[in-house]
């Protein structure tokens, strides 16, 4: 049932996972973060290390939405003007991201904590093949919607917002920031695939 309800979440969580591991010739590699040093595994090794990734991230998700809530009904009773009027629930959201942000990259790289002592088969990936390996599984129209609506989100905010508040700054800042990532990946992607293999 817990798994139930965050499933689409979970399943694309895991996707992002064993995209560390992957098959080269009739051996399968494990590749820390994609682009450390290939470690060699076995099928059911990367099948174990997906079960344990994919209970830890049921439980991530579920713990960091429970102190979410916690944390909202403690601040409505403690300090309710902080939570109504002030950057309270903000401030909560950031919070729980960065504690999913460091969970989650513990989580992905649990395999490499328990392959430390294996010795690797290779040397570790160079940026400019990570980036190749990396933008071939992105596909253009999700870089270019990630482009355009934050791009339009930006600019919207920026010619209607009378920037009264610091909340409106957050959002054209992190918007603006979005575009520019979004910018920035189109042009390695692009960059990229014009490179002769």
């Amino acid at each position: 049932m817990k798994d139930m309800i965050f499933r689409r979440n979970i399943d694309q969580l895991e996707d992002i996972f064993l995209r560390q591991f992957e098959q080269e010739g009739d051996r399968l590699l494990y590749r820390k973060h994609g682009r450390g040093a290939p470690i060699p595994v076995s099928a059911e090794e990367k099948e174990q290390f997906r079960l344990q990734y994919r209970k830890a991230s049921v439980r991530m998700i579920w713990g960091a939405s429970a102190s979410a809530i916690l944390a909202i009904v403690l601040g409505v009773l403690v300090a309710p003007k902080f939570i109504d009027e002030g950057p309270g629930i903000i401030v909560i959201c950031f919070v729980m991201i960065g504690g999913i942000a460091v969970l989650g990259l513990r989580n992905s790289t649990s395999p490499a904590r328990a392959l430390v002592r294996r010795t690797p088969v290779g040397s570790e990936l160079s940026k400019d093949e990570w980036q190749s390996k990396h933008f071939s599984t992105i596909s253009w129209p999700s870089l270019a919607s990630i482009f355009l609506i934050s791009t339009v989100v930006c600019i919207g905010l920026l010619t209607g917002s009378e920037f009264q508040e610091w909340p409106d700054y957050l959002w054209v800042f992190g918007s603006g920031m979005l575009s520019i990532f979004g910018a920035r990946a189109l042009w390695l992607k692009y960059r990229l695939s014009r490179r002769p293999n």
